[in-house]
């Protein structure tokens, strides 16, 4: 007698070319996205030169320094407690 025996083999490709799809509108929305940040990136630069140049204006062009905390006397609330001294 003869045997006989048959290997079937099937190969499915439907989620390869959905996959596909969706990779392919990632990419579209990816390069949507890139250029909105640049766009977004380039309208805050400008933004924060119109910003410096006002407060260029407002201080008249003058670098001012701002007081170093060494020259200052720390802050102690109980000195404005005590009564000033009598003088009699």
């Amino acid at each position: 007698m003869a045997d006989v025996a048959q290997l079937g083999i099937q190969v499915r490709s439907d989620g390869v070319i959905g996959a596909t799809n969706r990779l392919r509108d990632m990419e579209r929305q990816s390069g949507r996205s890139e250029s909105a940040i640049m766009r977004m990136a380039k309208n805050l630069k400008a933004a924060f030169a119109g910003m410096a140049i006002a407060a260029a204006a407002m201080f008249g062009g003058r670098r001012r320094s701002a007081p170093s905390l060494a020259s200052r006397r720390p802050w102690r609330p109980w000195e404005r407690l005590r009564a000033p001294p009598r003088t009699t």
